[in-house]
């Protein structure tokens, strides 16, 4: 049997979650299985807790990190070291052909690093815009 390449999109925030979901839309009627990683403001309560959103979009969606997050630096590197520390055996189980990343973010760099370590293929999309936020550094 001929099993569909697999997709995995790692999204933190609503805006690039909306921006790529006409791309993975476009993906899955080309026959490859997508797998939506939702970590960071998509599991926080003060950004709306955007993860029932997703998943409704696509069910096979996974959340990944910590939901109370201190909203401080401290508070998100610390979070972002959760994501870092889980998504490897979460990668080694899923066996993604490629790792989509939307931005520049945080939960972005982190992804990337694992990504480049466990010899993963990346498609990054839209990164580099000013925003004025900590990402930026």
């Amino acid at each position: 049997m001929n099993e569909s390449r697999k997709a995995l999109f790692v999204t933190g925030k609503r805006g690039g979650f909306d921006a790529m979901v006409p791309t993975l839309q476009h993906l899955e009627t080309c026959g490859w299985n997508v797998v939506v990683v939702a970590t960071d403001q998509h599991l926080q309560p003060e950004f709306g807790y955007t993860f029932d959103d997703v998943k409704r979009q696509f069910p096979r969606a996974k959340a990944l990190g910590v939901s109370d997050v201190q909203m401080s630096a401290l508070g998100r590197a610390e979070a972002l070291g959760v994501f870092r520390q889980d998504f490897p055996s979460f990668l080694q189980t899923m066996s993604p052909d490629v790792v989509l990343i939307y931005g520049d973010r945080g939960e972005s760099l982190e992804a990337a690093a694992v990504c480049t370590i466990l010899g993963i293929p990346i498609a990054h999309f839209q990164g580099g815009d000013v925003t004025g936020s900590v990402d930026e550094q």
